[in-house]
């Protein structure tokens, strides 16, 4: 399924296409579809990480899918439209995919030095401003 909803010979991905194909990827996997070059291919090109809980997201979505409907693993690795594997598949990936608020997007970190927003210096540390005013006398002390 993956191989013909998606093009193989890309050259570069933005992270959340790259999350949405490893998403892809994982609701392949549930139907017994692997793709390990796709997938080590998606891991090298972005955030490994992210990569790995997007297609394990995949797979867990469509196990529960396949479970509801009461399918069972079958052998074949192509799914036609009208079958049931195939409203899986419609669900899961091809409705998301023309829906731009399917997934919402990630900040990720370049480097691993980077510190999330949450572990910025309070602005409570950051020196004084220049302000004159702040250093006079109140007028009560001046007395």
């Amino acid at each position: 399924m993956y191989d013909r909803h998606f093009e193989g010979d890309w050259e570069s991905l933005d992270q959340e296409r790259a999350m949405f194909r490893a998403f892809a990827l994982g609701v392949d996997a549930a139907f017994g579809n692997d793709h390990p070059t796709e997938y080590e291919r998606l891991q090298r090109a972005h955030h490994r990480a992210l990569i790995q809980i997007a297609f394990e997201e995949g797979e867990s979505r469509a196990k529960e899918a396949i479970a509801e409907r009461g399918l069972s693993p079958t052998d074949r690795a192509e799914f036609e439209p009208g079958d049931p594997e195939w409203a899986v598949w419609e669900e899961l990936v091809a409705d998301r995919e023309t829906d731009s608020d399917a997934f919402e997007a990630v900040q990720v970190p370049r480097s691993q030095l980077d510190l999330p927003e949450a572990l910025d210096r309070p602005s409570f540390l950051d020196r004084p401003s220049q302000r004159t005013d702040a250093i006079t006398l109140p007028r009560f002390l001046r007395r």
